[in-house]
């Protein structure tokens, strides 16, 4: 690709104002006007994971070297190391924000009579290179590594779960484990592996099913939703058959411990708690969901003994006291879920029918930081009634999906807005993902199964054509929520399942959205994304807030692409938005650790991470 070209006048203009009069060749009227700054250094760029290194000859007569950057190409060049003695300058790189077609670098040699400049620096060939590739400690066929993932605030803490790793290598018990993996200055490593707690090595739990992380990443919540026992107080009771569980681990200084086994205070078979985990920012408060529970309470605290509707689901509300754990309050839907109640045909003349699926609430969880607001997923909703605060009893819209807010005060925990996309659409199940940011005034939505046939930014919603190629939604809140954006894929091709998984930062400024089934062949990152030569290899698509308008950012994709491999399934996202990771479960290399060998597909199914 071609670079603009710009003048040593222009170029000298661009860069912050430290450099006016004396910088860039200027002079301060008290040197020998014959004088000379040093000459341009010879400068090169080196990309690796969440970095760049600048690397240049030393220049004879410099006094010192300064490294600036112009993230677009238009911006101007800012200086981002100040007077440097070295010919090395290291600067953070997140490679899924970078403008890599245009972002550039320049180093400069100065002495006390100006500044020379190298040639401008472009990275767009090292996009790969940026990208961190993570395996579980031993790959195994069928693990799924990366099913889910938990990162800490700052990113440096990142939890991956593989439900089906096996604690004895190969032996087929679906126990499950999770790893830990931190990153220093000597870059990341696989630090910690969790291993199923459970008796019976925990065959078939799935433990590492569901993640969730404090801020600090001292705190982590483990779903386990094939989990057997029939209470908290027995693990060794398999009497509830995928009853599911919730393990709570603290880390120490050098190891984590395993702080409490938390089950529904209604534990029932097949009600699998624990598919989806929640926790606030100081690790205080837990949510954890079982949306297969059978309950048709509604509200809070309602009738847990009731089993009359199949999968209407539930969500539980945990406190922690100290070492303790103990349940604060049970949650359903704020109207009673509807039964699966399927039409039949033929039907008698004039007779409208419309079928109903379960509610399956909980199916996805987010807190606020504070604790005190909780999103909740409920993809099964019937409710035809689109908008903020519509008609909850509605059943016209068979899984067209919701998202129910709720908030805590002293008289205890509210249901407070009931949230539908503005074009609710049959079996689109909108809430099968949702985030919050983090003061709770921004949440996205997605809708994996959404039929919108239109792409980007400007889709009409109305326009329907392309069969679950799914979307997502953005809503803000200033005293009552509004939906701000419908989002599409820039390829929106059937069956691509965009959304499938949504994450914002904790300012709510930046959007990831997943497609798991996005069929490109590219690689690493650009724009390739009309082509369909590796279905379901999966993509992700990364959005910024300016102003308030979303653009599109980059479109991401795993450095080792392959069909299948479901790239976009999970993301984690740094509270600054500054460190991704998204996961392929269905990627098949036989690498272990961190950055081992991606070019074999030999395991299959065994899961990658991918960093950014």
């Amino acid at each position: 690709m071609s670079k603009p070209f710009f003048t040593r006048t222009a170029l000298c203009l661009s860069i912050a104002g430290a450099l006016a009069a004396t910088g860039c060749g200027g002079s301060d009227g008290d040197e020998d006007s014959g004088a000379q700054g040093p000459g341009a250094p010879n400068a090169d760029a080196t990309v690796t994971p969440q970095a760049v290194t600048l690397n240049w000859d030393s220049v004879n007569g410099a006094s010192y070297y300064r490294v600036s950057h112009d993230p677009d190409g238009s911006s101007g060049y800012s200086d981002i190391s100040g007077e440097l003695q070295a010919t090395e300058f290291k600067a953070p790189l997140a490679a899924h924000l970078n403008n890599w077609a245009d972002g550039r670098y320049l180093v400069e040699a100065c002495n006390s009579n100006g500044c020379s400049a190298s040639s401008d620096i472009y990275l767009e060939d090292q996009a790969i290179d940026a990208i961190g590739y993570l395996k579980a400690g031993s790959a195994q066929q069928k693990a799924t590594f990366g099913f889910a993932m938990a990162t800490s605030a700052d990113g440096s803490t990142l939890a991956v779960g593989a439900p089906r790793f096996d604690i004895a290598e190969d032996a087929g018990t679906n126990s499950g484990a999770v790893f830990i993996f931190t990153a220093g200055d000597s870059g990341w490593q696989l630090s910690h592996t969790l291993e199923n707690p459970a008796p019976d090595m925990g065959t078939d739990d799935l433990f590492g099913y569901s993640l969730a992380m404090s801020d600090d990443g001292a705190t982590l919540a483990i779903g386990a939703p094939y989990e057997d026992s029939a209470g908290s107080g027995d693990a060794d009771d398999n009497s509830t058959v995928d009853s599911g569980a919730v393990y709570i681990y603290q880390a120490g200084a050098n190891s984590w411990q395993q702080q409490a086994r938390l089950k529904a205070s209604n534990a029932e078979t097949q009600d699998f708690f624990g598919v989806r985990v929640a926790l606030s920012a100081d690790g205080s408060r837990l949510a954890a969901s079982a949306p297969y529970e059978d309950s048709n309470a509604s509200g809070v605290n309602g009738d847990q003994d009731d089993n009359s509707v199949d999968l209407a689901g539930a969500v539980y509300l945990f406190e922690q006291t100290g070492d303790n754990w103990s349940q604060q309050a049970y949650i359903k839907p704020s109207v009673p879920s509807w039964y699966d109640s399927p039409c039949f045909d033929p039907r008698p003349p004039g007779i409208e029918c419309y079928s109903t699926t379960p509610s399956r609430f909980g199916y996805a969880l987010a807190f606020a930081d504070n604790g005190n607001m909780l999103a909740v997923g409920s993809p099964g909703d019937n409710s035809s009634s689109g908008g903020i605060n519509g008609d909850a009893e509605d059943f016209k819209a068979r899984s067209s999906g919701a998202v129910q807010i709720l908030r805590y005060s002293d008289a205890g925990w509210a249901h407070t807005d009931f949230i539908k996309a503005a074009i609710p659409g049959i079996n689109d199940e909108f809430g099968l993902s949702l985030s919050l940011s983090g003061d709770g005034t921004r949440l996205a939505v997605g809708a994996p199964y959404e039929d919108g046939a239109e792409s980007g930014l400007e889709a009409d919603a109305s326009i329907i054509g392309e069969a679950d190629s799914g979307a997502a939604y953005v809503f803000t809140y200033d005293g009552s929520w509004q939906q701000q954006q419908y989002l599409k894929a820039e390829e929106n091709d059937e069956d691509n399942l965009f959304g499938w998984q949504v994450l914002l930062s904790g300012d709510g400024d930046i959007l990831v959205a997943g497609t798991p089934r996005d069929d490109s062949d590219a690689i690493a990152i650009g724009d390739d994304w009309d082509n369909n030569l590796a279905p379901s290899a999966g993509a992700a698509y990364v959005y910024q807030l300016n102003g308030d308008s979303w653009a599109l950012g980059n479109y991401l994709k795993a450095s080792n692409t392959d069909a299948n491999d479901t790239f976009g399934r999970t993301l984690a996202l740094s509270r600054d938005g500054q460190t991704l990771a998204v996961t392929a479960s269905g990627e098949d290399g036989n690498g272990t650790g961190v950055d081992g060998d991606s070019s074999t597909n030999s395991v299959i199914d065994s899961g990658a991470v991918y960093l950014y």
